[in-house]
């Protein structure tokens, strides 16, 4: 949640949205979806002034479809919608282990991150890991 209002929560898009992940019983894909939460204002009479209180709607429950297999969930909760690119990211960092590009020694899954972790292969195997940014 970014710091809008004083450390509290305001009443933007990114105050509001919450992301909760689902995991697919059938494959164990972690599915993202986003949920946007009702905001309502409340006044603080102890200490004036006032804050904006979010609410996460719990009706009506929804089918989710697994973004990676298309099994279909069912009654997983209420949901906004599908986060598609937090999916498409999980997505990739699954495809990536799955390849072994993952350091034995620091458990990093490289070219992913914000600085990812390069491991070249002989160091992979030895679990020694090569940090470095790219």
């Amino acid at each position: 949640m970014p710091n809008c209002d004083w450390g509290r929560p305001c009443n933007c898009s990114d105050c509001r949205e919450l992301i909760d992940t689902h995991v697919c019983p059938s494959c164990g894909f972690s599915n993202r979806v986003s949920v946007m939460r009702s905001s309502c204002w409340v006044d603080d009479l102890k200490h004036g002034g006032g804050y904006y209180e979010l609410d996460a709607p719990t009706e009506p429950i929804r089918d989710l479809s697994c973004y990676d297999c298309g099994y279909c969930m069912e009654a997983v909760g209420y949901y906004t919608s599908v986060d598609e690119a937090g999916c498409q990211r999980e997505k990739e960092r699954v495809e990536l282990i799955r390849a072994g590009k993952i350091c034995a020694s620091c458990s990093k899954v490289e070219g992913i991150g914000e600085y990812p972790v390069v491991c070249d292969s002989k160091s992979m195997e030895t679990g020694s890991c090569v940090k470095s940014v790219s």
